[in-house]
C-alpha cells in the first residue's frame, strides 16, 4: 500500500523559509495575516493544512503568492486513488502498446 504523504509538510517548509528570508517572527505573519499565532504556528509545523483563504492571507502577508507556497506540493502528496493519469502516462501506454504491436 502506497504511504500517502501530507502535504502539510512541503508547505510549511515553504512557508518557514520564506518568514525567515524575510526576518520575520511567527508572531509577525500570524499578525499581518490575521490569524490567531497557535493556529498559525500548527501550520507552520506542517501539522494542519490552512484552507484558502488562510493561506491566501499568509501568502500576501509574505508579499509572495499562493502558488510560490505551493510549488513543492507533487503527486506523491495524495492518495493513490486520488491521482489521475496524466498526459505523459498515457503517451508511455500507447507507445508501449504499439511497440507490442511491432514486435509481433
Amino acid at each position: 500500500m502506497d504511504e500517502v504523504l501530507s502535504p502539510a509538510v512541503p508547505l510549511s517548509k515553504r512557508i518557514r523559509e520564506v518568514r525567515h528570508e524575510l526576518q520575520l517572527t511567527q508572531q509577525d505573519v500570524a499578525h499581518l495575516s490575521n490569524i490567531d499565532i497557535s493556529n498559525y504556528g500548527r501550520i507552520e509545523r506542517g501539522k494542519t493544512n490552512p484552507n484558502l483563504e488562510t493561506l491566501t492571507r499568509i501568502a500576501n502577508a509574505l508579499n509572495t503568492t499562493v502558488s510560490d507556497l505551493t510549488k513543492y506540493i507533487t503527486s506523491e502528496y495524495t492518495s493513490p486513488k486520488d491521482r489521475r493519469i496524466t498526459a505523459r502516462h498515457l503517451i508511455e501506454a500507447i507507445e508501449k502498446q504499439q511497440a507490442l504491436k511491432n514486435k509481433n
